[in-house]
């Protein structure tokens, strides 16, 4: 066995190029496996310990221990070196540092370059080196550290790993790690170590296998190529009623995990249960506990578990009704756009405006490169969405049914209903379009505690409204009587957009509602700008929640046309371009705006750190629709001013990419860097991830994957041959895995393309791989399960008709609502 009479101790030296620094770095800049934080409450510092060739690329660079201070957990100092090894070590893991009887002690996994025979692991072909815990002791957390002992406190004949001080009875104990890759079923065990910590007494015990616990894998058996079962870094906590809780890592369905095993006597010889699910399932693991300076148990962990991305996670701990740990459910907070186009924000394109505030979040939060709504069009996007089941088996299917707006009905289950059983405050603020206040379909009758805002896909196309909605309750908005709504309509077919310019003075500020010579009423004053009076709803409703979990869902009209706006802001000066166009840049400068409030709110409120956004719109590309070409096809075109259509074909009320694909990014709780993941992802995702977010079973007849082990690393997470699906009356498409498949009616034949390399979708392979195409024809002939309302894939307008009058006939047309006293919306009336 190495001796560790030849380690070159060393204190406060710092690495090559870090010495004198005073800069700090933040926690996503370092990178760190098996992290271990110690608060010392005297003088407000947390030290995280690490192990050197974390950072180094170099795979001869020093081997040692170096340590990180932080006074908040988010800006820390860069390292010192507290442990450096002379030549002939290979590694360095798992370092702790741990205050006892009022010195330091460090607690290491070495491995040596000399092995314990020569001859590897006959079952699994393993190395068998010379690896076990070793203990150092200082007079300070940052050193110098002394060797207790010239070998390892684990037997010299075990390949050892992850020792941990734990003390009962007021005695001490190391609990430790016997190695899968000697005993293939790895092992926790525990030995008892001298009052002063200099070496153990009398042998180890074992205290539970690696295969008793029903959530751990073979490695094998979930994509890695190595034969074992593993046991990593335990940690304890004890909880109200005297129980022992370890927590401790292994690999499980979703890579590296942490579980959790309790001792109800109380002791560390047990016996000990293990609890059926991880508590952390995803991706990260190496866990240990430590108090904040406010008081909050907070779990640390790496994540993800491997590919140079590991970092330091923080997950605020909390004790269940059970005596269990389950960590503190994060608020969710969905801000959800309304037609916004793919390159309308400045950080995925857009030139002419900037959107600093979504700019700023999507710096801290994972984008998805390829995300698609679940529709092409706003009702069944949002159904789909809410239910999480796909647009050929959802109770919304089309913006319209031949009855009319169809509502959610009774029995629908949606991600609101799932959260408020898990004990979550649920609130919608903004545009809803599932169903109007008397209907099945009102939002506090499909899982929300609280609405504010429209109820109806027609009255949200307006931001001055005659009235808004609160709990079912109209809430009157005389102030906006002297909106002239059909000018808008008016505006967006005209060719003299000149006309229209009078709407804003020469700052950009909005000043009349009316360009009608004769109006009684042309001026804005006193009016309300429905998007001001949703950020206040919003705003107020995280400050009345903050003590609790809640859901807001967000969803504003912001930037539906038809196009006006309080402020043209950066559009001001930029008269070479249409009105519409500025109108709609300075929409969705307005969208940015109320992002940018929500933040701050969270902030002020001490709830950014605990809360999960997401952000996305509901369909693809619709500034322009279509234009109908002499072969019977239709275009839709870009903007000539913004530029902001995204490089797709096709676009809202169409179900090619151009209608499908959406801006969509994800911010963790404590997240700080940017992610990007290119695995294709739907709007339908959201409801298991809420579950996963809520701690709630995941549910697997859904349509939709839980984003979370994605968002951990794990791309393998979502299966390659999920389908999504996606239809518009006869049109129908699927993507799964590299394919994007498409037919314009069932009767004609199935196109292919691979959107990864052909994003217009222009070259069409179903001729060249034929049996691919077929495949994918019986899919499509299959998957839609036919609606008695909705036009179906297949039916004719004679049909639809038919349906439409069966509606009539037996009293079953749905009322429906318009803005500002409109009879009839303008394409109503052609």
């Amino acid at each position: 066995m190495k001796r560790l009479f030849t380690l070159f101790i060393l204190s406060w030296i710092l690495p090559t190029g870090l010495q004198g620094q005073g800069e700090t770095m933040t926690t996503s800049e370092i990178r760190i496996r098996d992290p271990f934080i110690l608060t010392d409450t005297s003088t407000g510092t947390y030290y995280m310990y690490a192990q050197m060739h974390n950072r180094q690329d170099d795979a001869d660079a020093p081997q040692g221990v170096e340590v990180y201070t932080s006074r908040d957990l988010k800006n820390w100092t860069p390292p010192r070196t507290v442990l450096r090894l002379p030549a002939g070590w290979r590694s360095v893991w798992a370092p702790e540092v741990h205050a006892y009887r009022g010195k330091y002690y460090l607690f290491v996994t070495l491995t040596s370059e000399e092995k314990i025979t020569e001859n590897p692991n006959s079952r699994n072909g393993e190395t068998q080196w010379q690896r076990g815990t070793h203990v150092f002791r200082a007079d300070s957390p940052t050193g110098p550290f002394t060797a207790l002992r010239d070998a390892a406190h684990t037997p010299a004949e075990w390949m050892s790993l992850d020792g941990t001080l734990f003390t009962e009875n007021d005695r001490p104990y190391m609990v430790f790690c016997h190695e899968w890759a000697q005993t293939l079923d790895g092992t926790m065990d525990v030995v008892e170590l001298r009052p002063d910590l200099s070496d153990p007494v009398g042998e180890p015990r074992l205290l539970f296998r690696a295969s008793e616990a029903p959530w751990v894998r073979n490695m094998q058996d979930v994509g890695i190529k190595r034969n074992g079962l593993v046991t990593d870094g335990p940690a304890f906590y004890r909880n109200k009623k005297g129980a022992l809780i370890m927590i401790w890592s292994s690999f499980g369905d979703h890579q590296y995990a942490i579980g959790q095993a309790i001792s109800r006597s109380g002791s560390v010889f047990g016996p000990w249960e293990q609890i059926a699910e991880p508590l952390v399932r995803a991706n990260g693991g190496h866990g240990m506990f430590f108090r904040d300076l406010d008081g909050q148990l907070q779990l640390a962990f790496h994540q993800p578990n491997g590919g140079g991305k590991e970092r330091l996670h923080l997950a605020p701990v909390r004790e269940n009704d059970e005596g269990l740990l389950e960590l503190k459910r994060p608020n969710i907070v969905f801000i959800f756009s309304d037609d916004l186009s793919f390159r309308d924000l400045s950080a995925y394109g857009q030139l002419n405006y900037r959107t600093p505030n979504l700019d700023a979040l999507l710096r801290e939060s994972t984008r998805f490169t390829q995300a698609y709504a679940g529709a092409p069009e706003c009702a069944p996007s949002r159904a789909t969405m809410l239910t999480g089941l796909h647009v050929g088996r959802a109770p919304i299917r089309l913006n319209s049914s031949a009855r009319g707006f169809e509502p959610l009905p009774a029995d629908s289950y949606t991600f609101a209903e799932m959260l408020q059983k898990a004990g979550y405050r649920t609130g919608v603020v903004g545009k809803w379009g599932l169903g109007y206040k008397d209907t099945a379909g009102r939002p506090t009758r499909q899982g929300f505690d609280y609405h504010f805002g429209y109820l109806t896909h027609y009255e949200a196309h307006s931001y001055f409204p005659l009235q808004l909605y609160e709990n079912g309750r109209e809430v009157p908005l005389p102030q906006n009587a002297g909106h002239h709504i059909q000018m808008l309509y008016d505006k967006q077919r005209s060719r003299q957009q000149s006309d229209y310019e009078l709407l804003y003075d020469t700052t950009g500020k909005l000043v009349k509602l009316d360009n009608r010579a004769d109006a009684k009423k042309t001026d804005r004053k006193g009016a309300v700008y429905a998007p001001d009076l949703l950020d206040e709803k919003a705003l107020q409703f995280i400050t009345d929640n903050r003590e609790q979990p809640f859901l807001l869902y967000y969803t504003t009209n912001l930037p539906h046309g038809p196009t006006i706006v309080d402020d043209l802001r950066q559009m001001t000066g930029q008269r070479e371009k249409q009105l519409t166009a500025r109108e709609w840049g300075a929409m969705v400068e307005r969208l940015d705006i109320s992002v940018g409030k929500i933040v701050r709110k969270l902030k002020e409120e001490g709830l950014y750190e605990r809360t999960a956004i997401v952000f996305a719109s509901d369909n693809g590309y619709s500034m322009h629709g279509p234009v109908a070409q002499a072969d019977g096809s239709r275009v839709w075109l870009d903007d000539r001013d913004l530029a902001n259509k995204g490089p797709f074909r096709g676009g809202k009320f169409g179900v090619l990419e151009g209608g499908m694909r959406i801006p969509f990014f994800i911010h963790l709780p404590g997240q700080e860097g940017a992610q990007m993941v290119s695995t294709p992802v739907w709007l339908p995702d959201l409801f298991p991830t809420f579950e996963a977010l809520a701690g709630t079973e995941v549910s697997d007849t859904l349509d939709g994957y839980d984003l979370l082990p994605v968002l951990a690393g794990d791309q393998d997470a979502i299966p390659a041959d999920r389908l999504m699906y996606f239809y518009k009356q006869n049109e129908q498409a699927l993507r799964q895995g590299p394919w994007f498949v498409y037919r314009d009616h069932p009767d004609q034949p199935v196109q292919l393309y691979l959107p990864e390399e052909d994003q217009t979708l222009s070259v069409n392979l179903a001729d060249f791989y034929p049996n691919e195409a077929a495949t994918f024809k019986a899919k499509l002939d299959t998957i839609h399960t036919p609606h008695p309302w909705y036009w179906n894939p297949g039916d004719t307008a004679e049909q639809f008709e038919a349906k439409k009058q069966r509606a009539e006939d037996t009293g079953q047309v749905i009322k429906r609502y318009r803005p500002n006293g409109l009879e009839l919306m303008p394409w109503e009336r052609r």
